[in-house]
């Protein structure tokens, strides 16, 4: 599996090496930078992933915000667009949704809205805690069904 690691913060990248143990090297690289501008710079550049998984929650969310995870920037067209273009035929997009007021239905319906211009097919899968996972393909699976996303990330490596 060759693993790329976005961070924006140089201080999560120590804290993760510190007290969390995590080792990088030629698979499993770590690039400090923005994630939006990232994922725009490889879609320019015609990079293909298989998997494509945002982790990033507003820990300061402004009174209106119904979503904080992941942060706005990850639900804007110009990068919902660019995650497509990233994507291999057979790749998953998917994101860790966080909201303390929309059902995880209302979560579908409104994210699948939003990604369905560029993404034929997705789902969500609910945790045992509060938040979602939403995921999108751009080809829908032969089976209608919910996928196994961590057997989904091991079969694609």
């Amino acid at each position: 599996m060759d693993i790329t690691v976005v961070e924006i913060s140089a201080q999560m990248v120590y804290i993760a090496r510190k007290w969390f143990g995590m080792h990088f090297n030629d698979r499993h690289r770590i690039v400090i930078e923005d994630g939006a501008k990232f994922v725009e710079k490889e879609a320019r550049n015609g990079r293909k992933y298989n998997a494509v998984l945002i982790d990033a929650c507003d820990s300061l969310p402004a009174e209106n915000v119904t979503i904080i995870c992941p942060v706005s920037v990850f639900l804007e067209e110009s990068f919902i667009k660019n995650t497509a273009q990233l994507m291999t035929n057979t790749g998953v997009a998917a994101f860790n949704v966080f909201s303390y007021t929309l059902t995880s239905d209302k979560v579908r319906e409104l994210l699948t809205h939003r990604f369905s211009k560029y993404f034929d097919y997705c789902n969500t899968k609910e945790t045992k805690v509060r938040n979602v996972i939403f995921y999108c393909m751009l080809h829908r699976p032969r089976e209608e069904k919910q996928i196994d996303l961590m057997q989904f990330v091991q079969n694609i490596s």
